[in-house]
């Protein structure tokens, strides 16, 4: 599915009508309001919205409660007495009666729920109470039902199109569902993590994801030994985050990174704007093909973005074709072997969810997956802040296969020995031995780095490409 995120005015706190608008009400007196970062009005319009978000807790854990959204109120009263034409949507409070179940969508009658507890509390003994209320399911694992609170994203989407805004923006970072993206295209101020690399950056800022570099850079490190004018290339490079992490003594002499997305490839060339090695080329991980064979490939995050159909306006008009999704991925694979010398070595960072033999089946393994990585951050390392809404808008994308492909371990090993490449060194990086117990009973999802090479020094078998000279030369 499809997301939209809304790029947020005031930093983001992590707490309901806390925003530090105020702030950015006294950086507006002391400039004109156009030069404020990120806000810039069409002289056709003043009007702009501000939104206060949906709210998520734990069904049986955490009370469902809200403040009165004061930093987006003071914001919005200064912005009016500018002459702008304001308009606030607390989507929370408006919204209230709204309560669905993040995994399933499906409706949550919360006073129905609080009252049988609170019955079953006091009739019910207490060995009989935590067996009805678990906090683990039978297999050990984590059992928390998270809620979404506030306004539908359609509701939103009809309200924002109906004030015909200039300008949109939030008290916390906001995602729109993949439903209402098309809806959105065009508005000022309205971005996904697909195309913006801030958001991207920073859905990539948690545990799992960062024990996926850490263990990049721990087996590039391995390869680079003993090795000199190491050539490295980066499929679907993103911000080349990576490589942002390597030790510059290493024995790298060139890095190329390829992306589709311009913006990712303007924000990374200003980090490395100094480093004469990085060459940034603008094209798509299946049919670019570089005047270079590298030593280490990286592919991180690039397979399950291997889907049926580019990711474009039609998307949701066109069948999905599963065919042809695993024919894209063979072929990025394919192309990821032609650029491998014979000895290099290809490294790749995924997440895998469980087996699945359906598109019904597909969508709860999605579901699965990242409900317990949201769960993860709001109870186990109290985290609230926008990266919630974050892996919302993954989960979402992931369900409606729009950006996000994902697939089993089996399957990707499948795969790989299509291609023509052999696993060397698998590991497991998230969840950690010590939670997966209570995460997953599969052993095989999570996230994982694996490290590849060619099958008997054979190219690939799905992919055929002039021979490629060394850039190292």
């Amino acid at each position: 599915m499809g997301g939209l995120r809304l790029p947020s005015l005031g930093s983001p706190t992590g707490a309901q009508g806390k925003n530090d608008g105020f702030k950015d009400a006294q950086f507006l007196e002391k400039a004109p309001i156009s030069s404020h970062p990120g806000l810039s009005l069409p002289n056709k319009e003043k009007r702009i919205v501000l939104i206060k978000p949906p709210i998520y807790n734990c069904a049986t854990f955490a009370p469902i409660r809200s403040a009165q959204p004061l930093g987006i109120w003071q914001l919005g009263s200064f912005l009016q007495a500018k002459g702008y034409e304001v308009r606030i949507i607390d989507t929370v409070m408006e919204g209230w009666e709204n309560k669905t179940y993040i995994e399933t969508g499906k409706p949550f009658d919360y006073r129905a729920h609080l009252s049988q507890r609170v019955s079953d509390l006091h009739s019910m003994p207490s060995e009989q109470f935590l067996k009805k209320y678990p906090v683990s399911d039978s297999e050990g694992r984590i059992s928390r039902t998270i809620v979404r609170t506030g306004l539908s994203d359609d509701s939103i989407v009809e309200r924002v199109r109906d004030f015909d805004p200039g300008v949109i923006r939030h008290s916390q970072n906001y995602v729109f569902s993949g439903r209402g993206i098309h809806r959105f295209k065009g508005l000022p101020g309205v971005y996904s993590y697909s195309n913006n690399p801030d958001l991207y950056d920073l859905v990539e800022d948690i545990p799992g994801e960062r024990a996926l570099y850490d263990g990049a850079v721990a087996a590039i490190k391995r390869i680079c030994q003993g090795k000199k004018d190491v050539v490295l290339i980066d499929f679907c490079c993103g911000t080349m985050a990576i490589e942002q992490r390597l030790d510059s003594a290493l024995p790298i002499k060139k890095m190329l990174g390829v992306d589709a997305c311009e913006e990712y490839l303007v924000k990374t060339r200003e980090v490395f704007k100094d480093d004469g090695r990085v060459v940034l080329v603008v094209g798509d991980a299946i049919n670019t093909k570089l005047p270079a064979k590298a030593d280490i490939i990286i592919a991180s995050s690039a397979y399950h973005h291997i889907g049926d159909l580019d990711f474009n306006e039609e998307r949701d008009h066109k069948p999905y074709d599963r065919e042809k999704e695993y024919e894209r991925k063979m072929k990025f694979l394919g192309n990821v072997a032609d650029h491998l010398q014979e000895d290099g070595q290809v490294i790749f960072c995924e997440n895998f969810i469980g087996p699945y033999k359906n598109e019904e089946e597909y969508s709860r393994r999605v579901r699965q997956f990242y409900k317990k990585r949201i769960w993860e951050l709001i109870e186990g390392m109290g985290i609230e802040d926008e990266r919630v809404e974050l892996l919302r808008e993954v989960m979402e994308f992931g369900v409606d296969r729009t950006y996000e492909w994902k697939v089993s371990l089996d399957m990707f090993k499948e795969h790989l020995e299509q291609a023509g490449l052999r696993i060397e060194k698998i590991e497991r990086v998230w969840p950690p031995n010590n939670l997966n117990v209570w995460f997953f009973k599969d052993e095989e999802i999570g996230d994982y780095v694996i490290v590849a090479k060619k099958v008997n020094n054979n190219t690939s078998k799905t992919h055929d490409q002039e021979p490629a000279k060394n850039i190292a030369e």
